[in-house]
């Protein structure tokens, strides 16, 4: 199963950070998604276009910078979906992740996500590492 260059990669569920809608976020990672990606601030969505294979044999690790809320939070669990050719419904994100299953519906097999602070207004590192059960291509 593939995904097309120009599929897409949703993370929602990000709400509460104080980063204003872009249309060019950057990213840092393995190029998988080029080097930026869409961000709605207001619903808290990451919108990554997928510009290069992503293996199902191996993680695919990309990073984002959001400014924390400026109040307290408790934090939030993101979601996560790909659209394409070959779909992957949309599922919670969790930091330890790891599925074994026979089932052969097209999902992830690594799906977490961590941050580098949890300071009030300050700057927030967001790490995503995805590993899909079905290799995502351009072709």
């Amino acid at each position: 199963a593939t995904l097309t260059a120009g599929g897409q990669v949703t993370i929602t569920g990000l709400t509460g950070s104080d980063t204003p809608a872009s249309s060019s976020l950057s990213i840092a990672g393995t190029g998988q998604f080029g080097t930026q990606a869409v961000w709605s601030g207001a619903t808290g969505v990451l919108t990554l276009t997928i510009a290069n294979s992503v293996s199902s044999d191996s993680d695919t690790t990309l990073s984002v910078t959001l400014n924390n809320p400026m109040s307290t939070s408790a934090g939030v669990r993101p979601t996560i979906s790909a659209s394409g050719v070959t779909p992957i419904p949309n599922t919670a994100m969790s930091a330890n992740v790891l599925v074994a299953s026979t089932d052969t519906t097209n999902t992830w097999t690594t799906k977490s996500v961590s941050e580098s602070s949890k300071t009030a207004g300050g700057f927030n590192t967001l790490t995503f590492t995805l590993r899909p059960s079905s290799v995502m291509s351009n072709d």
